[in-house]
């Protein structure tokens, strides 16, 4: 596992908020909101009391004349998240000049519709409170997933059903939705999906790695989430290597070409096969699925459900 620095996050966050930018907007249009971000702002600003405040997300829009905040909570937000809020939409406002509209949208399930609050002149910032909770994490996640053991055609609404998994109504904490959400995209990604270019993946991946600093309690997880999601370290190594003794070498250059590799070139690519059960295992961890990982390592398919029986974490 790689082990990340606060720098090292704020560049990963800085390379990735491009990238997700489709990602956002897919979420934007599955909530209903009328936007679409053309461009990121800055998330970090001054308040009032001269402490830096680092925010979610901020963007400008189709529409010229306004700029869009989004805020992503686990719980609900304090009264000084929403006065964070309020003064980092008075900040793009005196950055860009254009209306700002705030948005928080939330994993818990909440009657409330969103927030009030007093600023200049007595006047009244409305905040909008968007959940999911409407659509069933469970049954969206298999759906998506007998799509890909069935070898079928995967939609740009399942990308964007992907993209919101963890915000929805379900038993299982938002950190194991969000692990969800990335072994799906992972196995798209291996499955070359028709229709679904590097371009969508990798938008989806973006606004992954930018829930992580949402939903993981140390840096320790999140660095996990993080390689998980960009594939990289052993299990990518692990994963070339059997791609290539399977003779997939459309699978192996596509790997290598996105660069989701940590440290991996194409002379990197020769070399011993990992043992089955550490392959498997790996496999198993990226969201592989079972069938397909047999196929990879000769295992038999009730030795590998055992090895994910044994391990929830798969």
């Amino acid at each position: 596992m790689v082990n990340y620095t606060s720098r090292d996050y704020d560049k990963i966050e800085d390379k990735f908020f491009k990238q997700s930018i489709s990602g956002i907007n897919r979420l934007l249009n599955k909530l209903g909101i009328p936007h679409t971000i053309v461009e990121i702002l800055p998330q970090e600003f001054l308040s009032y009391k001269e402490e830096t405040k680092i925010m979610d997300l901020g963007g400008l829009i189709d529409d010229e004349e306004c700029a869009i905040n989004l805020e992503f909570k686990s719980n609900y937000p304090s009264m000084e998240e929403i006065r964070n809020t309020l003064e980092y939409a008075f900040y793009l406002s005196s950055k860009t000049g254009k209306k700002v509209y705030s948005y928080i949208i939330s994993t818990v399930n909440s009657k409330k519709t969103g927030y009030q609050i007093e600023w200049h002149n007595d006047d009244i910032y409305y905040i909008p409170l968007y959940t999911f909770k409407e659509f069933d994490a469970e049954e969206t996640r298999s759906r998506i997933q007998t799509t890909l053991d069935n070898d079928g055609d995967i939609l740009d609404e399942d990308l964007s059903d992907i993209s919101v998994l963890t915000f929805m109504k379900s038993k299982k904490e938002p950190k194991e939705l969000l692990i969800d959400s990335i072994k799906l995209i992972n196995q798209i990604n291996m499955n070359n999906s028709k229709g679904i270019t590097i371009d969508d993946i990798n938008s989806v991946k973006s606004l992954l790695i930018l829930l992580t600093k949402k939903f993981t309690d140390t840096d320790e997880e999140r660095a996990e989430l993080i390689g998980m999601i960009k594939m990289e370290g052993g299990m990518l190594d692990s994963t070339i290597q059997i791609l290539k003794e399977m003779g997939v070498n459309e699978q192996r250059d596509k790997l290598i070409r996105e660069g989701e590799i940590e440290g991996i070139k194409k002379g990197k690519i020769e070399g011993k096969l990992e043992e089955k059960i550490t392959t498997a295992k790996n496999l198993l961890k990226i969201g592989l699925p079972i069938k397909q990982i047999s196929e990879v390592t000769k295992m038999d398919i009730e030795e590998i459900k055992t090895l994910k029986e044994n391990n929830k974490s798969y």
